[in-house]
């Protein structure tokens, strides 16, 4: 049996692999946080997508505290990450703490995909490296849980699309993924629009409200600005 990736790749920051610790003064945002405890368990993908500043992780971050009952993997993605060797590590590593003895025949595989080239033949290898993955998912980890991939925006390889794209297309009925980017990601997402197979979150519905503004600068902040101070700040923020 394989030892777990945490065990094997030094280079995989621990960090990566958890979410934020969420702020006890932190504005509650509490339609956004409902919104995503219910679509996080009953559709299979959800997409939040919207520029830096919108409170994305937070907002993926509250799955801690709305669904303390539901297994949770995060992956916090990075330039490094459009290696598809990294990129799969982390994945695994993502997973494995969920269960440690998760994904070893897949791990196996991980040397295989460290030189390929983009090609019939890579393509063909990274599609039978997510069919391994897949299988170890159906078996290894049998219950419901959700994975977060947060700053999807910063993959750039087109491989690693595919292999998203086909982990999507297959995705196991225990498993729920939550996307969050600053832009919708290059994936199959009309098609998943079309099955009724995600929910989405964009730049209208992530930018503040009025009460959660006042919240902010008056109840956080305590600037104390009056009713027409804080109208020109929401105006202004919706401009």
């Amino acid at each position: 049996m394989s030892l777990p990736i945490l065990e094997t790749v030094p280079w995989l920051v621990q960090t990566k692999l958890y979410p934020p610790q969420l702020r006890t003064d932190m504005v509650v945002r509490q339609r956004l946080s409902d919104w995503l405890a219910q679509t996080a368990v009953s559709f299979p993908v959800t997409l939040i997508s919207a520029p830096a500043g919108y409170g994305k992780t937070t907002l993926c971050a509250t799955l801690t505290r709305t669904l303390p009952q539901i297994p949770l993997a995060w992956l916090t993605l990075d330039e490094a990450d459009n290696d598809v060797n990294d990129f799969m590590a982390a994945l695994l590593g993502a997973l494995q703490l969920l269960e440690p003895t998760f994904g070893t025949r897949a791990q196996w595989l991980l040397p295989t995909l460290s030189s390929l080239s983009d090609t019939e033949n890579g393509r063909s290898e990274i599609r039978r490296f997510m069919d391994v993955l897949l299988d170890d998912l159906v078996a290894g980890l049998p219950d419901k849980f959700v994975l977060v991939l947060d700053n999807l925006h910063v993959l750039k390889n087109g491989r690693l699309f595919l292999a998203l794209d086909y982990l999507l297309d297959q995705l196991p009925p225990q498993m729920h993924m939550v996307l969050a980017a600053q832009h919708d990601p290059p994936l199959v997402l009309p098609r998943l629009r079309a099955q009724q197979q995600l929910a989405e979150r964009n730049i209208v519905d992530m930018a503040f409200t009025r009460a959660e503004t006042e919240s902010l600068l008056n109840d956080r902040l305590t600037l104390g600005l009056a009713a027409n101070e804080l109208d020109q700040v929401q105006n202004s923020s919706t401009d």
